[in-house]
């Protein structure tokens, strides 16, 4: 999924409220409703990595879509 430091625009974009501590610069909106698959050799670095929290908060997003039997 894309994560970038826009402003929220969309229903489905999460923000990262530990971003600090994913080792990023600036408060990021991960966007739940543009996932996309790619190869490991297409990443060309790793900038951050979620925190179990915001990890949490941004499952609880996709289930509103993907699992709504699970609600």
């Amino acid at each position: 999924m894309p994560v970038t430091s826009r402003a929220r625009v969309a229903d489905l974009d999460v923000a990262l409220a530990d971003w600090q501590a994913a080792g990023l610069n600036v408060p990021p909106v991960a966007r739940a409703h543009k996932l996309a698959v790619l190869s490991k050799a297409s990443v060309r670095r790793v900038v951050g990595r979620m925190t179990a929290g915001d990890l949490v908060a941004f499952h609880a997003t996709l289930c509103r879509v993907y699992c709504p039997s699970l609600k």
